[in-house]
């Protein structure tokens, strides 16, 4: 096995240990920050079905 890869390996259960240590310290922060990722995904998926509605209907 590659030193590198090993050090990366290693490196990133660290990373993901930390994160989900911080995630569950901060669960309802995080949960707020996914509900408005996903009303800004749904919101503009509303703006480009009416564009294309737009573009639909014009032509």
């Amino acid at each position: 096995m590659d030193k590198t890869g090993l050090a990366t390996l290693l490196v990133g259960i660290v990373l993901l240990i930390v994160g989900i240590i911080l995630m569950w310290y901060w669960l309802p922060e995080v949960i707020a920050v996914v509900l408005g990722a996903i009303g800004i995904i749904l919101a503009l998926a509303g703006v480009a079905g009416i564009v294309l509605g737009y573009l639909m209907i014009k032509e």
